[in-house]
């Protein structure tokens, strides 16, 4: 490896003419330890967090608590992710560690312990490492052994100061963009409070808030999203016919997101199959939902040229008896999501059809104009969200894009 190679396109002015970086290997740099199994101390008001594939994968939101720390993490330590289903996103994800005697590693966790490097780097070049991402194969679950944990290579700056100035530098954007995610959920909380009480709660037939026009109407009455609209099936597209940077873009299940679509990774074509159906050809405004994997998610078209791929429900109003928003306000409502997620089927992944999705109750106001009221009010909070969400993303691709700088190209991120 060439001097150039070791020296990486961006660099703070104070280190031009230091040395070039070092190559290592993770072996050299950090010491490992396995997670232990918890899962038979598990307690909802235990001391530890227990970090397992589950807590990391939900960035902390979903975890379990144990009494017992048969692995306690210590500040500044680098929980791995060992083991994931093929094609998984939560294989090599890291989580570092930001205070002593609060978390305890489960088992198929690795710990790594930094030997001198600044442990706030080595997280930023192994969380979810190329390197890592390699052993899965798309077929199989991946099960990384210690020893591949410890050959992985790096390649670091020679001096600590330098090290830390990156990742003070990619900390900070870290910090923002927890930030903007801490608005995202509070928006979220706020849309939940508010329609506890937009909406009929326990057996009741109408809401604990009404719009004074409204208040002499009758009682709210339970209908079937199958009295309203119908479930669209996308097209099988093959993915020999992709190329790159085609005038159509794929809109699959790992585009729709809760409450907005993301284009961040997608497929294109140039040409129109020519037995698309013309619902396939989506519109700006188009609700969608996933039907596989994580299923239940709803999101709306705000981009053109997008097409309908297999296993994307298109919602489609048949009747002029329903407001489109208000339908679009039910469907992204947690309850919506829960309740596909039980109606799911399969083993190796939850898969929905149209008739669990047409087949979903809810309580209706009798007038159209009260359903429209009401997707009025909830509409600024859930434009807002999708606003702070999509600048979590473009701030995410801004990351990564810095990264491939301030790292040599060998090991960008």
């Amino acid at each position: 490896m060439t001097e150039k190679n070791l020296i990486p396109l961006l660099r703070f002015p104070k280190f031009v003419r230091d040395a070039e970086w070092i190559c290592t290997t993770l072996r050299a740099e950090m010491d490992y330890e396995n997670g232990v199994a918890h899962e038979n101390d598990i307690d909802s008001l235990g001391k530890y967090i227990v970090v397992n594939s589950k807590f990391i994968s939900t960035e902390g939101q979903i975890e379990k608590r144990s009494n017992n720390a048969h692995c306690l993490a210590e500040e500044n330590d680098i929980l791995m992710v060992l083991s994931d289903l093929p094609n998984g996103k939560a294989i090599a994800k890291c989580f570092y560690v930001d205070a002593s005697n609060k978390y305890t590693v489960n088992q198929r966790i690795c710990k790594l312990r930094s030997k001198g490097a600044n442990s706030k780097l080595l997280y930023y070049l192994l969380n979810r490492n190329p390197y890592f991402l390699s052993f899965d194969d798309g077929v199989k679950q991946t099960n990384l052994k210690k020893d591949e944990v410890l050959s992985c290579p790096l390649i670091i700056p020679k001096s600590i100061e330098e090290q830390q100035k990156i990742a003070e530098c990619l900390s900070s954007i870290d910090s923002y963009i927890s930030s903007i995610n801490e608005k995202v959920e509070q928006l979220k909380a706020h849309k939940k409070s508010l329609m506890q009480k937009l909406f009929p709660q326990n057996g009741k037939t109408v809401p604990e808030y009404r719009f004074p026009e409204f208040e002499k109407d009758e009682g709210w009455t339970e209908k079937r999203l199958g009295d309203f609209i119908k479930v669209r099936n996308g097209y099988a597209f093959k993915s020999n016919t992709y190329i790159t940077s085609g005038k159509f873009k794929i809109v699959t299940i790992r585009n729709v997101k809760k409450g907005r679509l993301e284009m961040g990774e997608y497929n294109t074509i140039n040409n129109l199959p020519t037995d698309i159906q013309p619902h396939q050809i989506l519109k700006r405004g188009n609700i969608l939902v996933s039907m596989t994997g994580n299923v239940g998610r709803v999101c709306k078209v705000d981009c053109d040229n997008c097409l309908q791929n297999q296993r994307v429900g298109l919602i489609e109003k048949y009747t002029t008896t329903i407001d489109e928003d208000f339908v679009f306000t039910i469907l992204t409502d947690a309850c919506f999501e829960q309740a596909m997620i039980e109606s799911g089927q399969g083993a190796a992944q939850t898969n929905i059809g149209n008739k669990d999705i047409e087949d979903y109750s809810f309580l209706c106001p009798p007038s159209l104009s009260e359903q429209n009221q009401i997707a009025l009010c909830l509409s600024p909070i859930e434009s807002l969200t999708s606003y702070y969400m999509d600048k979590v993303a473009l701030l995410e691709q801004f990351m990564v894009g810095l990264t491939q700088q301030l790292f040599p190209k060998q090991q960008a991120l």
